[in-house]
């Protein structure tokens, strides 16, 4: 995909003008993991930067998940040219390992989420990782690969292991449409989110049985984001709460509110507010923290860094 540079949000700008490296935590961005992380924001912080990716696989990251599972490791994969391997490192950017998804493919990856599932009888973690990228509008292979969570540690590498992957094969009602984001609801129901050359995003939800047979996507709304080219979705991620979602686009990162059981609904009214943002390069990896509640960020491009946007609660 092409590369671009977005330009910093300007309440970024305003506090670290000489370089946006030199920001560094202030005691209420370093926020604790004891906090409630799904208690509401009353604001967040400037973004600070967490440290830098190290593995030079990683050249072109275009979706990331915070794991629970396994606290302070971040999975990631790459955009189109990789093959079908899924990274851990863990929040400063250290490299532990690989995971390769056995009979996987990798089209052009945009997004990943993660979420509870079971797994043989027991609850266990799943990674879903999103090859949905259609410039052209015209694919009718796109997939969502699963697998579950490896059992991994932010002080022990790896090296690369093999997962067992489910296929989720699926088309749009309304025809081939380019995608770059993917989320998980807690109540396990998967949703796309489209990219438009308009400022909205048009909403899909898969069935409960997509993993057993090819299936037509259901389209459940339209999301209204910010006037502007620059606007359009690059990727999402839901709270483990569910109480927030998240979007980020070319030029802006957003949280939309939700309210329980009114989760197509409360997204329908639009209402947003802004969330500060560093400057990346082409911005389409995000993702919530699940431990301590704030927003992880991070740019295409070797050796990119990790930026945090801490909550500050009520």
């Amino acid at each position: 995909m092409p590369r671009v540079v977005i330009p910093i949000a300007a309440v970024l700008a305003a506090a670290c003008v000489a370089v946006v490296l030199a920001c560094r935590p202030s005691s209420s961005a370093s926020d604790s993991a004891s906090a409630d992380p799904t208690a509401p924001c009353a604001a967040y912080e400037l973004p600070v930067q967490l440290g830098v990716v190290e593995d030079g696989r990683l050249t072109e990251i275009s979706g990331i998940a915070v794991s629970e599972k396994n606290p302070g490791v971040i999975w990631a994969h790459n955009d189109s040219g990789d093959g079908p391997f899924v990274y851990a490192m863990t929040r400063e950017g250290r490299e532990l390992g690989r995971v390769k998804l056995a009979g996987g493919w990798a089209m052009d990856w945009e997004d990943m989420t993660m979420g509870r599932c079971v797994v043989s009888g027991a609850d266990d973690w799943c990674l879903d990782l999103a090859d949905i990228g259609d410039n052209d509008r015209r694919r009718h292979d796109l997939v969502v690969y699963r697998i579950v969570e490896p059992a991994v540690g932010p002080q022990a590498p790896f090296g690369e292991v093999q997962a067992t992957v489910e296929r989720m094969l699926f088309a749009y009602p309304d025809g081939p449409r380019d995608a770059e984001a993917i989320v998980r609801h807690p109540d396990g129901t998967l949703y796309i989110l489209s990219k438009e050359r308009e400022s909205v995003s048009h909403i899909y939800r898969f069935g409960p049985d997509a993993t057993r047979t090819k299936t037509t996507l259901e389209k459940v709304g339209v999301l209204k984001t910010a006037r502007g080219r620059g606007e359009r979705v690059t990727a999402a991620d839901i709270h483990p709460s569910g109480r927030r979602l998240l979007v980020r686009t070319y030029d802006s990162m957003w949280e939309f509110p939700v309210e329980p059981g009114r989760f197509i609904e409360s997204l329908l009214e639009a209402r947003r507010s802004h969330v500060p943002f560093a400057k990346v390069d082409q911005g389409e990896a995000v993702a919530y923290d699940p431990i301590r509640g704030g927003v992880v960020q991070i740019g295409e491009g070797p050796r990119q860094p990790i930026w945090y946007t801490a909550c500050r609660k009520p």
